[in-house]
């Protein structure tokens, strides 16, 4: 990630994949990573603190479009089935 005011590296991550990523997203709060994924067909939620998959939402087809709501309850995912559902980020 970069400080966009400055250009310069401010933090890096390395989340193993075996192929694609089509879409990503930060939460509003910068906490959760959002990963849409073409190997698993799935929306992957990443902590940012650890780099660690914290949630998965199988969509069974390839994800293209994720965006949390501006208070970060609610994540969308579009996939290829040209769907978008909402999700409760925060629902057990």
């Amino acid at each position: 990630m970069y400080d966009t005011t400055t250009w310069t590296e401010i933090s890096s991550a390395s989340i193993e994949r075996s192929d694609w990523v089509y879409a990503l997203s930060f939460s509003p709060n910068g906490k959760i990573l959002v990963v849409g994924d073409f190997d698993s067909k799935a929306a992957l939620l990443y902590d940012t603190t650890t780099w660690t998959e914290i949630a998965s939402i199988e969509r069974g087809v390839d994800v293209l479009a994720l965006s949390f709501s501006p208070d970060g309850s609610n994540l969308v995912v579009g996939a290829r089935d040209r769907k978008a559902i909402v999700y409760d980020v925060y629902a057990d």
